[in-house]
C-alpha cells in the first residue's frame, strides 16, 4: 500500500478534493517543525549533541527523522476507519476494526512489533534486533506526544492494524529516512553502539518529548501548513514544509529574544526615581553585581531578612547569567497566587531591560487565575483552524492546541520572562500532562523560587527534583528565603550538584545573613551584612487573653496608626472581624482570607496593597484595621505600625514581622527618606498561656483550628520559648531562631507532654517526603510509563487558595479533596455569574472550599434542572466545579447543602465577610 494513501489530518467542512493532508506530509511538517525550532535555539541542539558526542549538524539531522515518526500510529487501519469516507477513497476498502487504542501508543507498539524487526524498516539486516532497546527511548519520545508516554499495556496486532499497514508504514520509513538521514549520516550515528543509544537516549527523552508536543502543534496548525493533498516529491514537499515552518515560528512568538549586555543595578531598577527611598545597593545586591560567574550552570540561595532586597538581587544575577550567555530567559516561582500578581507588577518594568532594545520579549503569568489580573495581557502562540479527525476530534493536535492557547499556564514557561506559582514548574517533574513542555520550557531559563521556606516535606522533595532536572539540562537557578533552615539548605544544594554529576559537598558556613554559591567548584558560602535601614529589634508582647489583644488594637486605632491582625485559620479572622465590625466603619475595617470569590479576592489585595503599601499616604492608612490569614504574610509589599500574630512556627512569625514598619515612614504614616519616626517596632503574639511544662492538649485546647494547621505542637512550644525573651533582633538573631525550632538539637528540648505528638507528625513528613519520592518523575527511567500507568491530566487543574493549586490527581501540594464553587444569581428562570460585570465572570465568581464541608447541594427539582442547564456553559463544563446559585436575603447571600448523613448547613456569602456558616 502506498504511504501516501494514508491521511495524517482531515476537515469533513472543507471541499473534497482539499479536506485531508496526507500522513507522509503531515509528519514532515512536524519534522520541520523541529529543524527550525531547534536552529532557532541553537543552545537546545547543542545539550542534544553534546550528550551524544555527534555534531550539531548530524545531531539534527537524526532528531528531525524522529520527529518525522511521531504519527506512525496513524498507519493503523482503526485510526484510518475513524474518516471511513477517506479510507474507501483512498485505499478503496472498509473496515470494522474499532478504534480502541490511541494512535500514539499504536505508533510506539508498531515500532518496537514490527517494523524494526519484522519490516527491517532501517535496513539493519541481522543486527536489528540488538538495537530494539537503543531506539525504545527515541520513539517513546516522540511518538508520545500527547503530553505522555504511549501506555504500556498489551496490544494484539491484528486488532488494529492490516499487513498493509505495517508494509506501507516501513515504505514511508525507508524514504523518509534516506531524505532526512542517509546511509552514511545514519552509520555515524549508530556507532555509537546500542548501550550508549539507549542510555542517551533516555537522559534526552524529557526534552525530547517536549519537542515533539511543541512541534506537533505547531507543525497542526492549519493557518501556517494547508492541507496539500496533491502528490508531488517528498524531497520537494520536504522544502516546502521548511519555508512554511520558519513563517510558523515567526508568529508563534517562540524565537529567542538576544540577551542585553551587562546594565548596572541602578541601570536595571532605573534608579533613583522619584519616591524612592533605595538608592544604594544593598550589601546582597552589591555582592550580587561582583560575584565571579562560574561557567556553566550554577545555583545561588540568598538568605537575608525581609526588606534587604532578595529579588533585585536575584534578578541581578539572573541578568548577568543572561549577559554572559549562560541563560536566555527568567521563570519566577512564588508561594500563593497573591504573591505572584504583586512580584508580576514588579516585573513588567523591568523585564524589556534584560534584553537587547528593540526585542519584544514575552512575559507571562501563571497561575490559575490569571485572567483575572488586569495587569497580565500576553499571547505567545497564535491559534489556526481546528480539524476534525471524526471520532478523535476531542484530542486532535489542534484541539490540544486550542486548549494550549485557552491555558497560558502550560506555555507560561516558554515565555522569555515567566512570573507564576512554583506549582506551575513543579509540574515539570511529576505524571502530569505536558509535563515535558514545561520541562522544556524550563531548559535555559534562570529558575528563581522566592519563599522557599515555606515549602513544606512534600513540597521541598518536588522542588528538590526540578533543581536535579533543570541542572541536568544546564539550568540555573536561585532560591530566595530569610528563613532558610540548614538541613534544608543542604539537601537544596545536594539535590542540585546530583543533576549536575558531582559529588555533594557539606556545606559549612553558619553565618547571617548568607549568599551561596555552587555549581562545578566547591560551593562558595559568604556572609553578607545587611542594609542599616533594615536592622531594627522587634519588641515582642506574647499574650493569651484574647480581649487584652482587642484593647492593644483599639488603643493603636484610637492614637491613629493601622495595624494588622494576621489570623491562622478563617474562623478565626471573621470571629474577630464581627467583633470590630459594629465599631468601625466599612472603609476602617478589611478581611482578607481565601474564602471569598476570586473577583472579590484580587479587589481586596488590591485595596490593601493601595492602602498599606509602599506609595500609600498617611490619609489612606490612619486608624485602619486589617484582619487577615497567611495570604498577607509573604512577598505583600505592604506596611503596618502594628503588627499582631497568632502563635505560628517562628518562621512564620518572622516572616509576619517583615510586614512590620516595613517602609520608613513619619509620626504620622508618610514615606520619607530618613530613619523611621514611628518609635521602635512592636509585633504581639496570641497564643496559649506560657508554661515550661505543657500536656499534651496545650496548643489545640486554646485554639482546635491553629493546632490543625500547624500540627507539630513541639515545634510550635518550641516558637513560643524563643518569644519569652521578649525581643529578637534583625538579623544577628535570625539564624538562632530557625535553628532554634527547626535544626535538629531543637527537637531534644521538646518536653515530655508533646512528644507523642510531635513524633506523630514527624512520622507524617516523612510519609510526605516518601509520597513525593513516589509521585516524582525518575530522570534515569527517561520519558516512559514505566510501572506507573496512565499520566494525570493538568487541562482543568483548579486552584485553591491554603493550598494554592492543584492539578487533578498530579498534586504539587498535599492536602485534602476540595472542590470549586461557581457562584450564580436568578436572572429570571436563569442562572448568570455572581460577578457577572467582569470579562472571566464564571472564573471570578470562584472559590474553593474543602469537599467535605460541601457535600450535596439542596436544591429544588426546577433549580436543579437550570443548574444542569447552565452547567454546560461553564469553562470546565461542570467536570471539575460545582454551581451554586445563591438566594438573597438582607445581608448577602444564601444557599444550603447536606452532608451524607442529611444533615443540612446554611451558607452565607457576602463580599466584605466572604463564605461563612450562617
Amino acid at each position: 500500500m502506498d504511504p501516501f494513501h494514508y491521511w495524517g489530518k482531515a476537515d469533513p467542512r472543507l471541499p473534497d478534493s482539499h479536506n485531508w493532508h496526507p500522513l507522509p506530509y503531515h509528519s514532515l511538517d512536524v519534522a520541520a517543525m523541529a529543524r527550525t525550532y531547534l536552529q532557532a535555539h541553537p543552545r537546545l541542539l547543542r545539550l542534544f549533541a553534546d550528550r551524544m558526542h555527534l555534531a550539531p549538524d548530524l545531531t539534527l539531522d537524526w532528531l528531525c527523522f524522529w520527529h518525522a515518526l511521531h504519527d506512525l500510529g496513524k498507519f493503523a487501519t482503526t485510526f484510518q476507519n475513524l474518516r471511513p469516507d477517506l479510507l474507501n477513497r483512498l485505499q478503496q476498502r472498509s473496515a470494522t476494526l474499532a478504534y480502541t487504542v490511541r494512535h500514539d501508543t499504536l505508533g510506539d507498539f508498531l515500532w518496537k512489533d514490527s517494523l524494526l524487526v519484522r519490516q527491517d524498516a532501517l535496513g539493519l539486516g541481522d543486527e536489528r534486533s540488538l538495537w530494539r532497546r537503543a531506539f525504545a527511548p527515541w520513539v517513546a519520545a516522540v511518538t508520545g506526544h500527547h503530553g505522555q508516554p504511549p501506555q504500556a499495556r498489551t496490544i494484539h496486532r491484528d486488532q488494529h492494524f492490516k499487513l498493509a499497514d505495517e508494509v506501507a508504514a516501513a515504505d514511508y520509513i525507508r524514504q523518509v529516512r534516506q531524505l532526512l538521514l542517509p546511509d552514511d549520516r545514519l552509520a555515524r550515528v549508530l556507532a555509537l553502539g546500542p548501550e550508549a543509544l539507549e542510555d542517551t537516549g533516555r537522559e534526552l527523552s524529557w526534552w525530547l518529548a517536549g519537542l515533539a508536543v511543541l512541534s506537533d502543534w505547531l507543525g497542526s496548525n492549519t493557518a501556517h501548513f494547508t492541507y496539500h493533498a496533491e502528490p508531488m516529491p517528498m524531497s520537494g514537499y520536504w522544502t516546502r514544509a521548511q519555508t512554511i515552518a520558519q513563517t510558523a515560528l515567526e508568529r508563534s512568538g517562540l524565537q529567542p529574544c538576544p540577551s542585553a549586555s551587562p546594565h548596572s543595578l541602578a541601570e536595571l531598577f532605573d534608579w533613583p526615581r522619584a519616591g524612592t527611598d533605595v538608592l544604594q545597593p544593598t550589601p546582597l545586591q552589591a555582592w550580587a553585581e561582583r560575584v565571579e560567574m562560574l561557567e556553566g550552570p550554577q545555583l545561588y540561595l540568598l538568605e537575608d531578612v525581609t526588606g534587604a532586597g532578595k529579588t533585585e538581587a536575584a534578578l541581578v544575577l539572573a541578568h548577568r547569567l543572561m549577559s554572559v550567555g549562560q541563560a536566555d530567559g527568567v521563570f519566577m516561582g512564588l508561594p500563593t497566587m497573591a504573591t505572584t500578581n504583586a512580584m508580576y507588577r514588579r516585573i513588567q518594568q523591568i523585564s524589556p531591560r534584560l534584553f537587547k532594545p528593540g526585542s519584544r520579549p514575552s512575559l507571562t503569568l501563571a497561575h490559575g487565575q490569571r485572567d483575572l489580573v488586569e495587569a497580565y495581557t500576553t499571547s505567545i502562540l497564535a491559534g489556526g483552524v481546528v480539524e476534525a479527525d471524526g471520532l478523535e476530534e476531542a484530542d486532535t493536535a489542534s484541539a490540544r492546541c486550542a486548549a494550549w492557547l485557552a491555558d497560558s499556564n502550560k506555555k507560561s514557561l516558554l515565555a522569555q520572562v515567566g512570573v507564576g506559582t512554583i506549582d506551575q514548574a513543579l509540574l515539570a517533574v511529576l505524571h502530569a500532562k505536558h509535563q515535558s513542555l514545561r520541562l522544556l520550557g524550563l531548559f535555559r531559563k534562570v529558575l528563581i523560587v522566592d519563599e522557599v521556606h515555606a515549602c513544606d516535606p512534600y513540597m521541598q522533595r518536588l522542588l528538590e527534583c526540578l533543581l536535579e532536572f533543570h541542572a541536568a539540562a544546564g539550568g540555573s537557578a536561585i532560591l530566595l528565603s530569610a528563613t532558610l533552615p540548614r538541613h534544608m539548605r543542604q539537601a537544596l544544594v545536594r539535590a542540585y550538584e546530583r543533576g549536575l554529576g558531582l559529588k555533594a559537598v557539606p556545606l559549612q558556613a553558619a553565618d547571617y545573613p548568607l549568599a551561596t554559591r555552587a555549581g562545578s567548584t566547591i560551593p562558595l558560602e559568604v556572609h553578607v551584612d545587611t542594609r542599616p535601614s533594615v536592622r531594627r529589634r522587634v519588641e515582642i508582647d506574647y499574650l493569651d487573653d484574647c480581649a487584652a489583644v482587642d484593647a492593644e488594637i483599639r488603643a493603636a486605632l484610637q492614637a491613629g496608626r493601622c495595624v494588622c491582625w494576621i489570623r491562622n485559620t478563617v474562623r478565626e479572622a471573621i470571629d474577630a472581624w464581627r467583633r470590630f465590625s459594629s465599631e468601625l466603619t466599612s472603609d476602617r475595617l478589611s478581611l482578607f482570607h481565601a474564602r471569598f470569590t476570586l473577583g472579590d479576592r484580587l479587589r481586596i489585595e488590591e485595596e490593601i496593597l493601595e492602602g498599606f503599601g509602599p506609595d500609600s499616604t498617611a490619609d489612606q492608612r490612619r486608624g485602619r484595621l486589617v484582619i487577615g490569614t497567611q495570604v498577607i504574610e509573604q512577598s505583600l509589599d505592604v506596611c503596618f505600625d502594628l503588627l499582631i500574630g497568632d502563635l505560628a512556627p517562628i518562621d512564620r512569625l518572622v516572616q509576619r514581622a517583615g510586614r512590620l514598619q516595613r517602609h520608613r515612614r513619619d509620626a504620622k504614616g508618610d514615606r520619607i527618606d530618613g530613619p523611621d519616626q514611628r518609635g521602635g517596632a512592636r509585633m504581639i503574639v496570641y497564643g496559649p498561656r506560657w508554661t515550661e511544662n505543657p500536656d499534651a492538649t496545650w496548643h489545640s485546647a486554646f485554639s482546635r483550628g491553629s493546632s490543625f494547621v500547624y500540627a507539630n505542637t513541639g515545634q510550635i512550644w518550641l516558637s513560643a520559648r524563643l518569644l519569652q525573651r521578649g525581643a529578637f533582633c534583625m538579623p544577628e538573631d535570625a539564624r538562632d531562631l530557625i535553628e532554634g525550632v527547626f535544626g535538629e538539637a531543637a527537637q531534644d528540648d521538646i518536653p515530655a507532654g508533646l512528644r507523642a505528638i510531635s513524633d506523630q507528625q514527624e512520622g507524617r513528613d516523612w510519609a510526605d517526603t516518601n509520597h513525593a519520592h513516589s509521585r516524582q518523575l525518575k530522570r534515569a527511567q527517561g520519558y516512559s510509563c514505566g510501572d506507573f500507568g496512565d499520566w494525570w491530566s493538568d487541562d482543568f487543574g483548579p486552584s485553591v487558595e491554603a493550598l494554592d493549586e492543584w492539578s487533578a490527581g498530579a498534586e504539587t501540594r498535599l492536602g485534602e479533596p476540595s472542590c470549586t464553587l461557581r457562584f450564580a444569581r436568578w436572572e429570571g428562570a436563569n442562572l448568570q455569574p455572581a460577578h457577572s460585570q467582569t470579562y472571566h465572570a464564571w472564573e471570578a465568581s470562584s472559590l474553593r472550599l474543602p469537599a467535605r464541608m460541601v457535600g450535596e447541594l439542596v436544591l429544588s427539582t426546577a433549580d436543579r434542572a437550570a443548574v444542569e442547564r447552565t452547567c454546560l456553559e461553564l469553562p470546565d463544563k461542570g467536570k471539575w466545579s460545582m454551581l451554586v446559585p445563591l438566594i438573597p436575603d438582607t445581608h448577602g447571600w444564601v444557599f444550603q447543602s447536606k452532608d451524607s448523613a442529611g444533615r443540612k448547613t446554611r451558607w452565607r456569602y457576602s463580599s466584605t465577610a466572604g463564605l461563612t456558616v450562617d
